[in-house]
């Protein structure tokens, strides 16, 4: 059922030309669940960012790390983690979905 489904992403702004745009219009016809996981120091900005969609986002909020070669690494990771996926679809690409996967493998679940 819709109501089981859930888009969890790294946190990324709002913004009508983005994929957000896209998580906005399951949520409405589709009833997902929307989560996204953010750096604490990042809150406001995120919060801010979706208010005008009106939709409910949950925000898991991760301590902001010191040092990492990769932010959105460490963060999408920490998704990864947090929700035990079993399965995921990735948008975008490069590298960094790559490295994602690959340090979040190492997580018991």
């Amino acid at each position: 059922a819709s109501e089981d489904l859930v888009v969890a992403w790294d946190g990324d702004a709002f913004a009508a030309d983005s994929f957000s745009a896209l998580a906005v219009r399951a949520r409405r016809e589709l009833g997902v669940s929307l989560v996204a996981f953010r750096y604490a120091s990042e809150k406001d900005a995120f919060l801010a960012s979706w208010a005008p969609t009106g939709v409910a986002v949950a925000c898991y909020l991760v301590p902001d790390v010191a040092g990492a070669a990769c932010r959105y690494t460490h963060l999408g990771a920490a998704g990864l983690r947090a929700t035990g996926a079993t399965e995921c679809l990735c948008l975008g690409g490069g590298a960094v979905p790559e490295r994602e996967f690959l340090a979040a493998r190492g997580a018991t679940f």
